[in-house]
């Protein structure tokens, strides 16, 4: 790391991404044949909109990149989860950086290494750099050890701090900067991911709203209704199902989105309501709607009316981080969508699925 580097602008990322090639499984960069490796293309890229307000800064150094295809997890590629909403990393704690960075000639630079860290209050933090006149930025909190030694360096920027919690790894902060490697009373500055748990939510509903293209599963009763039911449903554009509604005088709320097949015959029915439709997504199963209404039910042009869950994401999240905050409960839920009913008024003619007033959230 360099507490002064040069930091690429947007228009630099926007030339280079299309060559980007990421490459996920990777253990030794010299051997491009080993077991495990995935070679994945980028679609787009977001910086976000305050990096590089201020030069010197490094606040918001933070990025996603869209893939091409999605990631496939097995025994050499694994997920870290997102943080929950509001909550922090742990001073003290032991957490785990990684990365190809120069490693001083202490290893191979050619090996992925990883190193334990320890989170570093803000306080003690910022009075080790106030002697360069440096103040850690607010979105940014620190990790190593007071007498040094072990550290992230050049070449290791943008990679991950992980710490286990709940018996998961959680990716608590970006690589970003630091004075020196290593150096004694000068830790690393990681992003925080946390700060920007809704600017990262938002950009991944922005992209699943704009593309949706999904078979998603509905569960369903026909037959013998003792028996859980599943079905496979098509998800339909709002454009077609409010034409398809407009016969009855119905427009498709703003929060739901419609499943189903223009042929029928296939639908979830009264009894349905507040279940979930669920789609496969990066090899776990995503809460995408809550079963609310529909005319009938597997009816030609009726398909069912779905609550859009990536709607209600904040109320969501607002609502177990009241309940953390008062119980001191820690939950986490980064890589959990959860989904909760709201009620639906019934429109004339329109049946509503629902048998009861009252929402779930479902884990």
């Amino acid at each position: 790391m360099t507490l002064f580097g040069q930091k690429p602008m947007a228009k630099e990322v926007e030339d280079t991404v299309e060559s980007i090639i990421i490459i996920l499984g990777a253990n030794n960069q010299t051997n491009s044949d080993e077991i495990g490796r995935q070679y994945l293309n980028v679609e787009e890229y977001f910086l976000h909109q305050d990096y590089g307000d201020v030069i010197g800064s490094f606040f918001a150094d933070i990025a996603l990149l869209q893939l091409t295809t999605e990631v496939t997890y097995d025994y050499y590629v694994r997920p870290a989860c997102l943080p929950t909403f509001g909550s922090e990393a742990t001073v003290g704690q032991t957490c785990f950086v990684s990365g190809f960075g120069d490693t001083q000639d202490t290893g191979n630079q050619n090996i992925l290494q990883y190193a334990g860290v320890d989170i570093i209050s803000r306080e003690t933090c910022n009075e080790w750099y106030s002697t360069l006149n440096l103040s850690i930025p607010s979105d940014h909190f620190c990790a190593g050890f007071e007498e040094g030694g072990i550290d992230t360096c050049q070449g290791d920027s943008g990679g991950p701090l992980v710490c286990m919690e709940s018996s998961v790894y959680v990716a608590r902060g970006i690589t970003s900067f630091g004075e020196g490697c290593a150096v004694a009373q000068r830790p690393g500055a990681y992003t925080d991911v946390v700060t920007y748990m809704n600017w990262i939510i938002g950009k991944i509903d922005e992209k699943e709203k704009t593309t949706g293209a999904y078979t998603e599963y509905a569960s369903t009763h026909t037959g013998n209704q003792n028996i859980l039911r599943y079905a496979g449903v098509d998800i339909i554009s709002r454009e077609t199902c409010n034409e398809w509604y407009s016969t009855l005088n119905l427009s498709i709320p703003s929060d739901h989105f419609c499943a189903g097949f223009e042929e029928g015959g296939i639908d979830t029915c009264q009894g349905d309501s507040g279940g979930p439709l669920v789609c496969m997504k990066s090899s776990v199963y995503v809460a995408r709607g809550i079963t609310s209404f529909g005319e009938g039910c597997a009816v030609a042009q009726r398909p069912g009316a779905y609550t859009d869950v990536a709607t209600y994401m904040n109320w969501i999240i607002g609502k177990i981080d009241e309940k953390v905050k008062t119980t001191g409960a820690y939950t986490e839920y980064a890589s959990t969508r959860i989904a909760t009913s709201e009620s639906t008024t019934s429109h004339a003619n329109v049946t509503s699925k629902r048998s009861s007033q009252y929402g779930q959230i479902i884990f």
